[in-house]
């Protein structure tokens, strides 16, 4: 949802030796920019449907999108209208993935309403 809106660069790493206790990893500060248009376009009303699909999506990282997506709603026909292959899991989607998915979450939704 972040790089939906913004974008992120790292601007510095940052070594365990600078914190006191020392953490065992590397840490890195990283800059946050708005984007002027947002990747995939939504509006207000969509948007706790586009967090939705994320954090359904995401919510179990190694399952493949059509075990992780609920068998109930437009989910699964959104799945199948976009395209993309099922057996992908979620970190794999490219942005323009990811907008078909959306775009057919959307149509899939408004058809379960009429």
């Amino acid at each position: 949802d972040l790089q939906n809106f913004w974008d992120a660069r790292k601007l510095l790493s940052v070594p365990p030796g600078a914190f006191s206790p020392p953490p065992k990893v590397d840490s890195e500060v990283v800059v946050f920019t708005p984007r002027k248009a947002p990747r995939i376009a939504m509006t207000q009303e969509q948007e706790p449907l586009w967090e939705k699909l994320l954090k359904t999506a995401f919510a179990h990282r190694r399952k493949m999108l059509r075990a992780g997506l609920p068998k109930s709603g437009p989910w699964l026909k959104a799945l199948e209208k976009s395209g993309i292959d099922p057996t992908l899991r979620a970190e794999s989607l490219d942005w323009s993935q990811w907008e078909r998915l959306w775009t057919a979450l959307i149509d899939a939704s408004r058809e379960a309403n009429d």
